[in-house]
């Protein structure tokens, strides 16, 4: 289920990061990127064992509709499921992980520096956030104007309290992390 752009002819850009609801019905998929075209403002819902095609969840899959205020997203990155049922989604370019219930109401909000990836500790509830630098015609890299992201894992409490439980600089060199991209890291957390 990607989405069609027509950049010299057809091609399909594909999720870069995709999360299971917890009782296994829901499909949700996020990152559409394309490194010269920018990042979807948007998550698409599916159902897993259904024909039907994915459906905008939550945002808009419409570059041109992108935005900074609640519900919107300038880069839907990643998204992950905690065991509840909320949907977490990193918004890259707003800085933040947007927290939704399953049926799109806004919980809360994390404010969170380049939040390149999000996924959620299976038995705990934590919230992994991974930061590093993404490139594309929106986000470049620092050699052309953009700041500089330090390759950072912070970890936060779970939803009902996600403070700060932990930062971790990441053994990643910045100027790999650009070429790394938001969706090379396929890290579960058990």
């Amino acid at each position: 289920p990607g989405m069609k752009f027509d950049l010299q002819g057809p091609s399909w850009v594909p999720p870069t990061s995709i999360a299971f609801s917890p009782d296994s019905k829901w499909l949700y998929l996020a990152g559409y990127s394309w490194s010269d075209v920018g990042c979807h403002p948007g998550v698409m819902r599916m159902e897993y064992n259904s024909e039907k095609s994915p459906e905008v969840f939550v945002g808009a899959m419409d570059l041109s509709k992108s935005g900074s205020e609640e519900g919107q997203f300038k880069c839907a990155s990643s998204v992950d499921c905690d065991s509840e049922g909320r949907v977490y989604v990193t918004d890259y370019m707003n800085d933040r992980i947007q927290i939704y219930s399953p049926d799109a109401k806004l919980l809360k909000t994390i404010n969170t520096p380049k939040p390149a990836l999000v996924r959620i500790h299976r038995k705990t509830n934590e919230i992994y956030c991974f930061s590093w630098g993404m490139m594309n015609q929106i986000m470049t890299p620092p050699a052309y104007g953009s700041p500089k992201v330090k390759p950072t894992l912070i970890i936060f409490g779970a939803f009902v309290n996600p403070t700060i439980v932990s930062e971790i600089a990441l053994p990643i060199p910045e100027q790999f992390s650009y070429v790394l991209g938001h969706g090379a890291a396929r890290w579960p957390i058990l």
